[in-house]
C-alpha cells in the first residue's frame, strides 16, 4: 500500500473535545521531531511555555462523535501507541488515513509545567510569617455543640459514594450514582463550621463505615476550602473560562498559596493567567497529590472539597461554554430560592461545576498529568 506524499493528521490536546481538533500537514519523510515542532507552532501561543521535544504524541483512531463537546481523555483511550522519537512516521501512518477521525492525542508535560508555574508564582509572592490554619483554634475556642451522631446520615452518604467509586474501578456494568452533600441556611447559622466538623468526623469514621459495606478504604484525608464570598470570588477574568479552569485555579490557590502567602486570589490569578489552561481540576489534583508526597499511585487520597457560599456562583454572569450539553434548569429546580441577584448564567456555571466534579465522584475521570 502506497503512502501519500503529504499526511494530514487530525490532532487534539489531551482533555480537549473533538470540536477543538486541528489538522497538521507533514511529509512522510519528516521526522517525529519535525511533527512535534509543527504541532507546537500550530498551538501557539498555548504551547509557548513548553519545548517541542517535551510533547508526547500518541497514535489513536477515534471517530468524531456527534457530541463533539465531550472531552477526550488519554487515560480513557484503551487503544493507543506512543510515537517514539526514534521511529519513522511511516511505521505509524501507512496508506490512506480515515477521515473524520482523530489520529493523534498531544500530551504536554502538565505536572512538571504546572508545578514550574506555581513555583514561579510563589517566588513572586510574599510568604506569611506563619502558615495559617483554616479556622485557628476553633475547636477549643468554640466547642461543637451538636453530637457526632447527628452526622450519621452524611457519613452514610459519603460511604456509599466511596463504595460506588470503587465499584466503578472494577468496571461493573451498572450505571454509577453518587450524591453531593449540600448544607444550606441563613448566614451565621454555622454552615462553614458544620463542614469543618463533618470533615473531622469522616476522618475518624469513614473507614469503618466503608468496612461495614465490605470495602477496605484507608486513604490520606485532605480538605480544601473554597470560599466564593471572600477568598476566591468570581471576577471579570473568569467570564469566558470553563468551569474546569475556574475551579482548578481556585483549588490551586487554596492549596499552594492561600494559607502560605500574603497576596490574595486576584494577585495569584494575575500571575497564573498566562498559563491558565494548565489549571484543570485533574492536573491540579495530581499536583496536590505530588505536593502531599503521594507518589505511589495506589495510595488513595480522600479530597474533601468544601465549597462555601456557593450561592455567589448563581449571581455571576458567566459567558463560558458548558463541558457537556444538559437541559436548562430553573433556580427552583436546583433547590434555590430565586433572588434579583441570581442569574441563569450563574446557575449554568454551578451546574457545570457539579458535572465536572461528578466525573471524579463516580470514577469517570481521574487526576492525570
Amino acid at each position: 500500500m502506497t503512502t501519500p506524499t503529504t499526511l494530514t493528521l487530525l490532532c487534539i490536546v489531551d482533555g480537549a473535545s473533538t470540536s477543538r481538533a486541528f489538522p497538521v500537514n507533514i511529509s512522510p519523510d519528516d521526522s517525529m521531531d519535525d511533527l512535534k515542532k509543527l504541532i507546537k507552532a500550530k498551538k501557539a501561543p498555548r504551547f509557548d511555555d513548553v519545548a517541542a521535544d517535551k510533547l508526547t504524541l500518541w497514535r489513536v483512531s477515534i471517530p468524531e462523535d456527534d457530541d463533539d463537546e465531550q472531552p477526550i481523555l488519554l487515560n480513557k483511550v484503551s487503544e493507543k501507541k506512543k510515537l517514539k522519537t526514534t521511529r519513522e512516521l511511516t511505521e505509524f501512518f501507512e496508506g490512506s488515513l480515515l477521515k473524520k477521525t482523530i489520529h493523534i492525542i498531544v500530551q504536554r508535560p502538565a505536572t512538571t509545567d504546572i508545578m514550574d508555574v506555581i513555583k514561579k508564582i510563589q517566588g513572586a509572592l510574599q510568604p506569611r510569617d506563619q502558615v495559617t490554619d483554616f479556622v485557628p483554634h476553633l475547636p477549643s475556642a468554640m466547642p461543637w455543640q451538636e453530637p457526632r451522631e447527628s452526622m450519621k446520615e452524611a457519613v452514610t452518604t459519603v460511604a456509599s459514594n466511596v463504595v460506588t467509586y470503587k465499584a466503578s474501578q472494577g468496571h461493573l456494568v451498572a450505571k454509577p450514582s453518587s450524591s453531593f452533600l449540600v448544607c444550606s441556611g441563613a448566614p451565621g447559622v454555622g454552615k462553614t463550621r458544620y463542614g469543618y466538623e463533618l470533615y473531622e468526623t469522616l476522618r475518624h469514621r469513614l473507614s469503618e463505615a466503608t468496612k461495614q459495606r465490605g470495602d477496605d478504604f484507608s486513604p490520606q484525608y485532605y480538605r480544601l476550602l473554597l470560599n466564593f464570598s471572600t477568598d476566591i470570588y468570581l471576577g471579570p477574568g473568569d467570564a469566558d473560562l470553563s468551569s474546569d479552569i475556574i475551579l482548578g485555579l481556585r483549588m490551586a490557590y487554596s492549596h499552594f498559596v492561600g494559607r502560605k502567602y500574603r497576596e490574595g486570589f486576584e494577585e495569584f490569578f494575575r500571575h497564573a493567567s498566562r498559563h491558565k489552561d494548565l489549571f484543570t481540576i485533574s492536573r491540579v489534583i495530581y499536583a496536590i497529590r505530588d505536593d502531599l508526597q503521594l507518589s505511589d499511585k495506589q495510595q488513595q487520597l480522600f479530597l474533601f472539597l468544601h465549597i462555601d457560599d456557593f450561592q455567589r456562583i448563581f449571581e455571576y454572569g458567566w459567558r463560558g461554554s458548558p463541558a457537556s450539553v444538559h437541559r436548562d434548569v430553573s433556580l427552583s429546580d436546583a433547590g434555590t430560592s430565586p433572588t434579583e441577584r441570581h442569574s441563569l448564567q450563574g446557575l449554568r456555571l454551578f451546574q457545570d461545576m457539579m458535572r465536572m466534579l461528578g466525573r471524579f465522584l463516580i470514577g469517570e475521570t481521574f487526576p492525570t498529568m
